[in-house]
């Protein structure tokens, strides 16, 4: 019944797109706001501008990317991949790229028996949005021994500015053999998870908390494709730089530029439209309305004013120190509002504050100096005795953290 309803609902969307008149939005007027194009960064930070992301992109990116048109094809796409889904092929087909998905773990772990040396360095990352001209990027300082889903959650999100645990994501790396194959949060609860197969390397996807950076990014010039909001797909391109002997503090940032999309953009094009009508300013109709979405959004709802060519060095190095001295997000938990059964009133939306709650209970605990967790459990980490809020490996990684922590040390109030 449910499959032939959705082959229902199918129809009738075909039929209202296809009867719809759709207006096609300019992306092309460079007077106010420069236009938009995809780019590969490289290792000095330039821009490739003669690239073709039509004919030169390496993987399915583009397949699922909204066009300038908004028309109904794209809907129709979607809702027959959704409709795929629930058939008895496509069983199999999440078994065999199970399979995949173990069997590249295996192949990453025993490549790491040769990168004891890289693991005890750190490495310098460029990170870059794609899609958009104008150069939003920073460089970070960072352990090689970090696994995806710490650094992802401690280090990308406060240093681009995204909100910690709320929206999915995916690493993937170019130009490999098998682009079914990625690295993200397998037993995520957000709410884009919906759309991780329509992305590349979203079928097999391998536990990125097994794996490390150093795994995937062994020497300069290797760099990974990173996607935040599997809805919207924001791309990210982090570049190796270089390997350098660590020091402290663990992570730190040495530079950016530009201030980071709002949460729920709909896509970087989208977002460059809103600039567009920011710069005209308040004789644009919709000025307003953008300017409202903007300053509401997740990682901007503290702000009283948004300036779009604005980075803060100092505060972004705030944040990525209190992030590494807090807990691991837990992805099953993420901070957008979810739909729960409550057995005397129906279903009902859980608030942030009581998912919250429940999270601290639950707390994924890591070692807030090397980032790393206990192998033995969070009950081998012990808690700094003054604050009672970070916890440490032991008295070694204590000390080398004292210097920076001391800054945030408060009295614990028995």
């Amino acid at each position: 019944r449910a499959f032939a309803c959705s082959i229902f609902v199918s129809n009738l969307v075909f039929d209202s797109m296809h009867n719809t008149e759709y207006k096609q939005l300019d992306f092309t007027e460079t007077a106010i706001f420069p236009e938009i194009l995809d780019e590969v960064v490289t290792l000095d930070g330039d821009i490739e501008k003669g690239y073709n992301s039509d004919s030169e992109r390496e993987d399915s990116d583009s397949q699922f990317m909204l066009h300038d048109k908004m028309g109904g094809d794209e809907m129709v796409h979607m809702m027959q991949r959704m409709q795929s889904q629930f058939s008895p092929e496509r069983d199999e087909e999440r078994t065999k790229y199970q399979r995949d998905a173990a069997k590249k773990l295996k192949v990453v772990e025993k490549r790491r028996e040769k990168l004891v040396d890289l693991l005890q360095k750190d490495m310098i990352l460029f990170i870059r949005l794609r899609g958009i001209r104008k150069p939003i990027w920073r460089r970070v300082r960072v352990p090689a021994k970090l696994t995806l889903n710490v650094f992802h959650d401690k280090v990308l999100c406060p240093l681009v500015g995204w909100h910690r645990n709320y929206h999915a994501y995916l690493f993937t790396v170019p130009k490999r053999r098998n682009k079914d194959i990625g690295y993200g949060p397998v037993n995520s609860g957000a709410v884009d998870m919906m759309h991780l197969e329509t992305n590349a390397g979203g079928c097999a996807l391998v536990d990125d908390r097994k794996v490390y950076l150093a795994d995937l990014l062994r020497k300069s010039g290797m760099w990974l494709k990173y996607s935040y909001d599997l809805g919207d797909r924001i791309m990210h391109s982090i570049v190796l730089e270089e390997f350098v002997e660590p020091r402290s503090p663990v992570v730190e940032c040495l530079g950016g530029s530009r201030a980071c999309p709002p949460e729920d953009p709909g896509n970087i094009r989208a977002y460059a439209k809103n600039l567009k009508i920011l710069k005209v300013g308040q004789h644009h109709p919709d000025y307003r309305e953008t300017y409202t979405t903007i300053v509401h959004a997740m990682n901007y709802k503290d702000v009283h004013r948004f300036d779009p060519e604005h980075f803060d060095l100092a505060d972004t190095q705030r944040k990525l120190l209190k992030a590494m001295s807090s807990s691991v997000s837990r992805n099953d938990n993420s901070n957008m509002s979810q739909m729960v059964f409550n057995p005397c009133g129906g279903f009902q939306m859980q608030s942030e504050c009581e998912r919250k709650a429940e999270a601290k209970l639950n707390s994924n605990r890591t070692c807030g100096f090397c980032g790393q967790r206990s192998t033995r459990g969070a009950e081998k980490l012990k808690s700094c005795d003054r604050c009672r809020n970070v916890f440490y490996c032991g008295i070694t990684c204590q000390r080398h953290d004292w210097k920076k922590h001391k800054l945030l040390c408060v009295p614990c109030l028995e």
